[in-house]
């Protein structure tokens, strides 16, 4: 979105939207990767015949994506919001964003439930950065996800 015609002052804004949407386009699509796997992997024997055609299937997909990316450029920044792209694009970013803070999570939780294996063997005494600086490094972790994820988006909205 921040690339989008209608939402960037930038004037190079369009050039970026759709180079973005184009690499997107190309890199979303898994029906795409085992057709450029056959090629690269040598199903056809003459090396030269497997390089030509799969140069010609790149230059034709990027061109797809290309025209795909120049008619999302064309749209209002609402209707390429309501695109398949788009919400595909969101759905991953969500999914991450929410991995993310699973992950500080467990850097948290992780040494307080493993006490025992952070205990010395012949003093018995819990080595206490094992379990602050984890702690620590989790919640500026989970910290840091909120702000820049969901804070600063509240406030560009």
């Amino acid at each position: 979105m921040q690339y989008h015609p209608d939402r960037s002052d930038d004037p190079r804004a369009a050039a970026a939207f759709v180079l973005v949407n184009e690499a997107y386009e190309f890199l979303k699509d898994p029906s795409r990767r085992p057709a450029a796997t056959a090629v690269k992997t040598g199903r056809h024997r003459d090396e030269e015949i497997r390089k030509d055609k799969h140069e010609d299937w790149e230059a034709y997909q990027k061109e797809a994506a290309r025209q795909r990316a120049y008619r999302y450029a064309q749209s209002s920044a609402e209707q390429f919001a309501r695109s398949p792209i788009y919400k595909a694009a969101a759905v991953v970013e969500r999914v991450y964003n929410y991995l993310f803070i699973a992950i500080g999570i467990l850097m948290i939780f992780i040494p307080i439930f493993n006490i025992e294996d952070l205990r010395n063997r012949d003093t018995g005494e819990v080595n206490q950065y094992g379990i602050v600086v984890p702690f620590i490094l989790g919640v500026a972790f989970i910290y840091g996800i909120w702000y820049f994820v969901f804070k600063l988006r509240e406030e560009e909205a």
